[in-house]
């Protein structure tokens, strides 16, 4: 799929001063960009030891994958089965950005 023409891109236009620090063990963080399509783009900045970031990122590239093959399939087209992916970024070995996906709780919250 790639990062599509740079024309259609949206870059960080700025970033708003208030970040918000969650209540779980690690604190991260919850940021917002303003992007150049004008619109509010948050994030969850997150600092984790054990590697959770990259597999984040890869559990997001499994998820992609399968909405691709369920796209090729009849009956998935038809029942418009997809799964919900967040874009992450890793930016060191344990620190990175996850895309904050609005309407959302936690495992734990749920369980």
């Amino acid at each position: 799929s790639g990062l599509g023409e740079p024309e259609s891109q949206v870059l960080v236009a700025e970033l708003e001063p208030t970040v918000a620090v969650m209540s779980s063990k690690e604190q991260p963080k919850r940021v917002t960009a303003m992007g150049t399509d004008g619109r509010r783009h948050p994030f969850l900045c997150k600092t984790e030891r054990r590697g959770d970031l990259r597999k984040d990122a890869r559990v997001m590239e499994f998820a992609t994958t399968v909405n691709r093959l369920l796209r090729r399939d009849a009956e998935g087209r038809r029942r418009a089965l997809a799964l919900r992916a967040y874009a992450v970024v890793v930016l060191s070995e344990d620190t990175g950005l996850a895309e904050w996906v609005q309407g959302t709780s936690t495992f734990r919250a749920e369980v």
